[in-house]
């Protein structure tokens, strides 16, 4: 297993197993046991991944010291302001029954909060203020993720203005571009949301590795396609 140190020293996993729709428990469960099994260390989750409890179940069952692992989870959009992040955090922790996380991910779709509330409900002025405080706290690691949709922010306009303001908060050295995929729409039913990228295509290669020169050329961050 190869490893990356971040800038706390702590060192992550450059792969890792996640457990998008897996949302029954025992199959996901047994699936992460399996994983840590087959050798994996960094183990990803999310609030919306519904997986949690499953998740730290099978953190505990496992044979692996809980300081070899590296278990990431995620803010769902929804829970977007302050205290609403605070109280998720909490929410997950306890759900995954750890006394400490490696890392929280919050994804950043759009730099513009009238844009960014029309397709996901809400603004992103909260999101981008939270972001700031995670990062001046000092006290977890955070790794900007952009999911790339064309028609909605998939430019390199767009791109930079995300990837200049990740390059202002303190420790953050990592922007990951996520290719838009239909995988999420079964969020927004869930939700009771009407799903606005119906018939969108996913982007190319090419303009994928375009963006990620994009935000390379206005900041020190790495910046990788997947994550």
């Amino acid at each position: 297993m190869e490893y990356i140190t971040l800038n706390n020293g702590i060192k992550m996993p450059l792969e890792g197993f996640g457990v998008f729709q897996v949302p029954d428990a025992k199959q996901c469960e047994q699936a992460v046991l399996d994983a840590i099994g087959s050798g994996y260390r960094l183990i990803d989750t999310a609030a919306a991944y519904m997986n949690e409890e499953a998740v730290g179940a099978a953190i505990k069952k496992s044979a692996i010291k809980r300081d070899e692992l590296f278990i990431t989870t995620k803010l769902w959009v929804q829970d977007a302001s302050y205290e609403g992040a605070k109280k998720a955090f909490e929410t997950s922790m306890k759900k995954l029954g750890l006394e400490y996380l490696d890392l929280y991910l919050m994804d950043m779709k759009h730099t513009n909060p009238a844009k960014h509330k029309e397709f996901t409900g809400r603004p992103n002025d909260l999101m981008m203020e939270n972001a700031r405080k995670v990062a001046l706290s000092g006290k977890c690691k955070l790794i900007i993720r952009v999911p790339v949709i064309p028609t909605f922010n998939a430019t390199v306009e767009e791109i930079q203005g995300i990837a200049s303001f990740a390059n202002t908060l303190p420790g953050v050295e990592q922007l990951h571009l996520l290719p838009y995929h239909r995988l999420g729409q079964d969020k927004y039913t869930g939700l009771g949301r009407e799903y606005l990228m119906d018939g969108i295509l996913p982007p190319t290669a090419e303009e994928m590795n375009t963006l990620k020169r994009a935000a390379e050329a206005v900041s020190s961050l790495h910046v990788q396609i997947g994550g």
